[in-house]
């Protein structure tokens, strides 16, 4: 998984190998979805502030590649926003 705020980070999330790992830059191999949001959205969605479906159909989230993978991603910020 790739996520590119539109202002100049890019961060990769691997969530395939052990236990995850998070890289800045755009990680090794093909994303198999990307996220395209800014960085004060994507806050606002890991405080649970902004729902990340209300974020994709208002055009503030934006997916390429596999659509059911960035799912996934709710139910971690879920737990992370908990902490």
């Amino acid at each position: 998984m790739s996520l590119s705020p539109s202002h100049c980070l890019s961060v990769a999330i691997d969530l395939k190998n052990g236990s995850g790992s998070l890289h800045k830059g755009p990680g090794g191999g093909k994303a198999d979805v990307t996220l395209t949001v800014s960085d004060e959205d994507f806050m606002d969605v890991v405080q649970g502030k902004l729902n990340p479906q209300k974020a994709f159909f208002s055009g503030k989230l934006k997916v390429k590649g596999n659509i059911m993978l960035s799912q996934k991603l709710d139910v971690i910020l879920k737990d992370y926003a908990k902490l």
